[in-house]
């Protein structure tokens, strides 16, 4: 199809999260996104603290369940 050229193999979509989880090179890092195995900045909203409190209390009251 027309997406064919944008889309990972699964094999290829796994490299980031196999390396971020196994490199002793990133080791050390936590809580940081990555695209094609190397850290990058989240979208802006991502790290808006009232943003994100909403998202929870929204997730928190959608599945009826408490995550703190």
């Amino acid at each position: 199809g027309a997406l064919r050229p944008f889309l990972l193999s699964p094999v290829q979509g796994a490299q980031t999260s196999i390396y971020a989880a196994s490199s002793p090179d990133v080791a050390q890092v936590s809580g940081k996104y990555f695209i094609k195995s190397k850290p990058a900045e989240t979208n802006p909203l991502a790290r808006d603290p009232k943003l994100t409190a909403d998202v929870w209390e929204w997730s928190e009251k959608m599945t009826g369940a408490r995550f703190a």
